[in-house]
């Protein structure tokens, strides 16, 4: 794990994993390293999957604020066409992304064709219904700002099996940005197969 992850992205599991499990009965010993002491303190993140857990089984909690977008937006797009995966700025407007996509010859299942002026960010943030699926489905990775001291964490990469750690990238898709602000993210790609004739 501390080679796979930053002290900060270990953080941010072990917070969740004390959301999910604060007797910590599940698994003890499990998965997390031994706490570091260059693990900063994520409690605005701990706090925001505490609350959205309460809402989920029915309890009230304090409301925590949504994160701002931290400084100028990212708006690199990176298609890897040999490895089939998407690195793409969350201020990149879906309608750019689909005009880049269709020039290499690959679409990205999550990208919408309807409301396009819209960015990346603001699509997996607010995702619902079957945007949030198709979503769900592509992404490989995001890279965030936490809301605690802007500590920047990225779950996920360009791999198309990521089994360490928590699939942690998924809390951000439909989160309204309660966890913190996405700045970039990965798709899954595929070739846009031609009529045969």
């Amino acid at each position: 794990m501390t080679k796979r992850f930053t002290p900060v992205e270990i953080a941010a599991q072990r917070a969740i994993k004390r959301a999910f499990d604060p007797a910590h009965t599940f698994n003890p010993g499990i998965m997390l390293p031994d706490l570091s002491p260059e693990e900063p303190a994520v409690d605005i993140f701990e706090a925001a999957v505490s609350a959205a857990l309460d809402r989920h089984r029915g309890s009230t909690s304090a409301a925590v604020q949504s994160a701002e977008p931290a400084g100028p937006g990212n708006t690199t797009v990176d298609i890897n066409t040999a490895n089939l995966t998407l690195v793409v700025g969350a201020e990149v407007t879906l309608a750019d992304l689909t005009q880049l996509l269709a020039a290499q010859g690959v679409t990205c299942p999550a990208i919408p064709s309807t409301a396009t002026q819209r960015t990346v960010g603001v699509l997996i943030a607010a995702a619902t219904g079957t945007e949030r699926l198709a979503v769900r489905h592509s992404l490989l990775g995001l890279a965030v700002v936490l809301p605690d001291g802007a500590a920047t964490a990225r779950f996920g990469g360009q791999n198309m099996k990521d089994d360490a750690g928590y699939d942690t990238k998924r809390l951000f898709i439909g989160s309204h940005n309660a966890f913190g602000t996405i700045t970039s993210a990965i798709f899954k790609i595929s070739v846009i197969q031609k009529p045969t004739e």
